[in-house]
């Protein structure tokens, strides 16, 4: 539309200025809110049927919304338990005399994905304690998706990150949104395989707290020997080798809460005695 005058401007202005009206008295007031209260009590205009919205009712029924940083901890997980020879640093890191920071990192990963999340939280924090830069950014992830940001914050200031960029907080986005690609691909594919899907349902059952005094998850002889089949055949653990999650670990409902839940004392694989230290002193020391 083109204006050949001035004027025409003016009068497309004028036609578009509000005309004004009479004040609303107090009655008209009184009048509109009993209107609006008797089409709420009647559930809308159209009968005394209350009638919901088909937004709201789809959105209803849809599951709980996830913490955008769940979602990336998930996706880097699995990332870390696909990548080639995963496995086998966890077979070394149960068979090993003293544990080593990336096997503690990919148990982590395991636990978590169980939803052993205290249990996860204590290995990564193991990790981080021996600098393995990727335990301290899982703690980073978890504790941000439980609500703690003083915590999460203090975990990605101690993590050691290369930068890859010219700065460390280019570095930071770029990994975030690295972890926000990974996870929309979730989405729509089939996650992890069929042979670590079932280790995931497996680890519960094999870690657990083996002694009142020590509040340690660790786990037994039968995980490593899972491990090893699934990393020499590819496959999930036989049917009959299976067990319940019944015995899971107990896991926290409040995110306020940082102790290790209680669980029932089993036997388990016999951890050297320089291990169990080494493994008190990392949960002594560690205050997150």
């Amino acid at each position: 539309m083109t204006f050949d005058t001035a004027s025409d401007i003016d009068t497309l202005l004028a036609g578009a200025r509000l005309t004004p009206t009479a004040p609303y008295s107090r009655a008209d007031i009184e009048a509109a809110e009993a209107r609006i209260a008797a089409r709420v009590a009647a559930g809308g205009p159209d009968g005394p049927a209350a009638r919901v919205c088909p937004q709201r009712a789809a959105a209803a029924d849809r599951p709980p919304r996830v913490h955008p940083a769940a979602r990336d901890l998930r996706a880097l997980c699995e990332a870390l338990l696909t990548r080639p020879g995963a496995l086998q640093g966890l077979g070394n890191f149960l068979g090993s005399s003293l544990p080593e920071p990336s096997g503690a990192r990919i148990l982590g990963s395991l636990l978590y994905l169980a939803d052993c999340e205290d249990s996860a939280r204590f290995w990564w924090q193991y990790g981080a304690g021996a600098s393995d830069t990727v335990s301290g950014y899982c703690l980073y992830l978890h504790h941000r998706s439980m609500g703690e940001d003083d915590e999460a914050d203090w975990w990605l200031r101690h993590t050691e990150i290369t930068p890859a960029t010219l700065s460390r907080e280019a570095t930071e986005l770029e990994i975030a949104t690295a972890l926000h690609v990974l996870s929309g691909l979730r989405r729509g594919g089939r996650g992890l395989p069929r042979a670590l899907r079932a280790l995931v349902e497996y680890v519960p059952a094999v870690v657990g707290f083996v002694d009142d005094d020590l509040e340690l998850p660790l786990p037994d002889g039968d995980l490593a020997e899972i491990v090893e089949e699934v990393v020499a055949h590819g496959t999930p653990p036989a049917e009959e080798r299976r067990r319940t999650r019944s015995g899971a670990l107990p896991e926290r409902r409040e995110p306020v809460v940082h102790t290790v839940s209680s669980a029932t004392p089993r036997t388990a694989r016999p951890w050297s005695r320089d291990v169990q230290e080494a493994l008190r002193k990392c949960e002594e020391t560690v205050a997150c």
